[in-house]
C-alpha cells in the first residue's frame, strides 16, 4: 500500500512538473513569436519610412525644376507680356501633377509637349490643350482651338481652364435664371448675362461639359509675379500630404 501511495504521489508530482514545462515551453514560443512579429513590424516600417522618403524628394525635386524651368522661361520673356502666363501654366500643371503623383509613390504622369500645336500637355496617354484666358472664363479660347482643330475631342482631347473658372461655371450650370439674376453683381462677379453664355455655350452640344477639367491652379496663381508663392505653396501642399502618408504607414505597422 505504502509503494501503492508513493507510485502515485510521484505521478501527480510529475505530472505537475510536466504541466509546468508545457506552460514555460507554450510561454517562450508566445515570446519568440511575438518578437518576430515586432521586428517584421519594424522592418516593415523602416522599409516604407524609406520609401517615402524617397517618395517625397521626388516630389519635391518636380516642384523645384518646375520652378526653374518657369524662371528661366521669365528671363526670356517668352510669349510676353499676355501671354507668358499661358506657358507658366502648362509647366506648373506638369510639375504639380507629378510631384502629386510622387508623394504616393508613382511614376509621373504628365508630359509638356511644347510644339505649338493642338495639344499642350499629355496626362496618361490623354491630351490636353490649357486655356488660361481672363475673358469670358475661357470658353470662347476653346471655341476658337476647337474650330482649328475638329477631331480633338472626337479623338479623346480634354480642355483644361483654371481652376476658378471651372468651379464659377458648375455653379452656373447648377443654378436657374431666376436665381442667377438675383445673384448679379455690378463688378461681374455674377451676372445674367455671364449664366446665359456658359448655359447657351454647353447647351448647343459641340462640348460637352466632361471635355473640360480644373487645371491644378488658379488664373491669378500662375502670373509671373506670383508663381514663386505658387509653387512654395504647392511644396507645403506635398509636405501636408506627406505627414499624412507617415501617419497612416505608423498607423498600420503598431506593435
Amino acid at each position: 500500500m505504502k509503494q501503492e501511495r508513493f507510485q502515485n504521489l510521484l505521478k501527480k508530482e510529475f505530472k505537475k512538473v510536466n504541466e509546468k514545462n508545457i506552460k514555460y515551453t507554450q510561454e517562450q514560443a508566445v515570446a519568440s513569436w511575438v518578437q518576430y512579429l515586432n521586428t517584421i513590424r519594424f522592418e516593415n516600417l523602416m522599409n516604407n519610412l524609406n520609401k517615402q522618403d524617397t517618395n517625397l524628394d521626388e516630389a519635391i525635386a518636380s516642384l523645384d525644376n518646375t520652378l526653374n524651368e518657369i524662371n528661366k522661361l521669365i528671363n526670356s520673356n517668352r510669349g510676353g507680356e499676355k501671354g507668358i502666363h499661358g506657358f507658366i501654366a502648362e509647366i506648373s500643371e506638369v510639375g504639380i501633377g507629378n510631384a502629386k503623383e510622387n508623394i504616393k509613390g508613382k511614376n509621373s504622369v504628365y508630359k509638356w509637349i511644347n510644339d505649338n500645336g493642338a495639344t499642350d500637355l499629355v496626362r496618361n496617354g490623354i491630351n490636353i490643350q490649357q486655356k488660361y484666358y481672363q475673358k469670358d472664363l475661357s470658353l470662347s479660347a476653346i471655341n476658337e482651338h476647337l474650330k482649328k482643330y475638329p477631331n480633338f475631342i472626337k479623338e479623346g482631347g480634354k480642355y483644361q481652364i483654371p481652376k476658378n473658372q471651372y468651379e464659377k461655371i458648375q455653379y452656373l450650370r447648377s443654378i436657374t435664371e431666376d436665381e442667377a439674376n438675383k445673384l448679379a453683381t455690378s463688378d461681374g462677379t455674377f451676372s445674367l448675362k455671364q449664366w446665359k453664355k456658359v448655359n447657351e455655350f454647353f447647351k448647343n452640344g459641340t462640348i460637352d461639359i466632361n471635355s473640360v477639367e480644373p487645371a491644378n491652379l488658379e488664373y491669378s496663381e500662375v502670373q509671373r509675379n506670383t508663381i514663386n508663392n505658387t509653387i512654395n505653396n504647392e511644396k507645403e501642399k506635398i509636405k501636408e500630404t506627406d505627414n499624412e502618408i507617415r501617419k497612416k504607414i505608423n498607423e498600420e505597422n503598431k506593435p
